[in-house]
């Protein structure tokens, strides 16, 4: 698109150099003599722009060719010196976060000790100035301007004569400042130069928020790798499949909010007939949420195997969490320890919601809600106390986290615990199918709606052999 114009204003430029040529209705001709004092100053004018226009289309397109940002800084220094035949050249960067001018390059002149200098405050010395106002200087006499520091100049010997101090912008943003200094040819810069210049720093902004752009694509789809991976190292944690054990069903459902979540389930089977059940959420969600949790599901299975006491397993891997606590961070769960040989069921509960139990026989449906202790991880030595209850053929046990009842439609009504309880109660000991009711109830109340909370479900229901 620029190359386009820029050819455009060449021909423009040429048509006016020919006009120019026939000025006084004189004849075309390649000798001098044949053209007034006036049109061959027109002629050189718009000689000297037609050959300006070609470099800056060239020069733009040597910019364009990289989208490697640290390439292109280094391209805007050499051909920002080209552009308008000067010595020396520098580029400022804003820091957003601290609101300052970075030098970065300095082209030239006395070379790289630029890079030693301090940031510049927006509205300090020329650059600064340029920066804060959006508008370009030009300056004949920088030891004339008022907001001239020459401590560069003193530091390093170099003299500093004329200057065009340009801001680089794109959509009135500033994205910083860039300076050429002294013309090689020893004369101040002028208005030609500035408006070239100018035109120069435009380009450069384009490409340096194309540069930018492409750093921020490149590193948004290194972090989905990330989270994908995360996602894939998390999903090994959690049970591949449901215990086989002969009188019982059960079922799963787990759906992360995000890539990666703090929901987790398992299953853990001990040597004496006996299997643990055990669903918990970990505050928060995303990667932190998930590694910490991948952690707990380790140290609780290792406390679960060597600790026969459920009430003293959570008891354990709370002082453990305790320990090791950071930035708040803490854990609801729910152990349950079934007894297989007995059909006799031990609930302890850390500060998540209460199971739902449904009686076979009558169908009633009732929460299993204990004296609910603390979420693991706040509070040291705590004593964790259990409810306990006989688990007979048709009966169904339903273990869930806060994102299924804070699920949510368009209307932003949540799901709610009536809704759960009323499914379970129309369902039956089969968990598969008890689940499979509330996955697709779930799915037609939020209707796509945006999901805010990490998703979990874990039945079991005991049925006739």
């Amino acid at each position: 698109m620029l190359s386009m114009m820029l050819e455009k204003d060449i021909r423009s430029d040429s048509e006016r150099l020919m006009s120019a040529s026939h000025a006084s209705h004189l004849p075309v001709s390649d000798d001098p003599r044949c053209y007034g004092e006036n049109s061959n100053q027109d002629v050189d004018y718009y000689r000297r722009k037609v050959e300006n226009l070609e470099k800056l289309v060239e020069i733009t397109s040597f910019l364009n060719s990289t989208i490697v940002l640290d390439d292109l800084l280094s391209r805007i220094m050499s051909e920002s010196k080209r552009v308008v035949n000067a010595d020396a050249s520098s580029l400022f960067l804003l820091d957003e976060a601290s609101q300052t001018l970075v030098p970065l390059i300095v082209e030239g002149g006395a070379g790289g000790k630029l890079k030693a200098l301090p940031p510049l405050q927006l509205g300090q010395g020329i650059a600064g100035w340029v920066a804060e106002q959006g508008q370009a200087e030009l300056i004949e006499d920088v030891y004339k301007h008022p907001r001239f520091n020459d401590h560069y100049d003193k530091e390093t010997g170099y003299h500093t004569k004329s200057m065009i101090c340009v801001p680089i912008k794109s959509s009135n943003k500033i994205l910083g400042v860039s300076q050429a200094i002294n013309k090689q040819d020893g004369l101040p810069f002028n208005s030609g130069d500035l408006e070239l210049f100018e035109a120069f720093c435009v380009q450069a902004a384009i490409a340096i928020e194309n540069a930018r752009m492409q750093e921020r694509l490149i590193a948004r789809q290194a972090l989905e790798h990330d989270l994908q991976f995360a996602q894939t190292v998390q999903q090994s944690f959690l049970p591949q499949e449901t215990p086989d054990v002969a009188g019982y069903t059960f079922a799963t459902e787990y759906t992360a909010a995000q890539e990666v979540g703090g929901d987790f389930y398992d299953f853990i089977e001990f040597p004496d007939n006996r299997l643990g059940i055990v669903i918990g959420d970990v505050a928060g969600k995303g990667v932190a949420a998930a590694l910490y949790m991948a952690k707990l599901m380790s140290d609780f299975r290792f406390i679960a195997l060597t600790e026969h006491n459920p009430t003293r397993v959570l008891t354990r891997v709370n002082n453990l969490l305790v320990q090791r606590s950071r930035r708040g961070i803490f854990v609801t769960l729910v152990y349950v320890l079934l007894e297989l040989r007995d059909n006799f069921m031990t609930i302890i509960n850390a500060g998540h919601l209460p199971p739902l139990f449904r009686e076979g026989k009558t169908g009633e449906v009732k929460m299993l809600d204990s004296q609910s202790a603390p979420p693991l991880g706040i509070m040291p030595d705590m004593m964790y106390q259990a409810i306990c209850c006989q688990f007979h053929a048709g009966d169904t046990l339903l273990l869930y986290t806060d994102g299924v009842m804070e699920a949510r439609n368009a209307e932003k009504q949540e799901f709610g615990l009536d809704r759960l309880q009323s499914l379970l109660k129309a369902g039956s000991s089969h968990a598969e199918s008890t689940v499979r009711d509330i996955r697709q109830e779930l799915v037609a109340f939020t209707n796509e709606q945006p999901q805010h909370d990490d998703l979990t479900l874990v039945c079991l229901g005991a049925v006739d052999e």
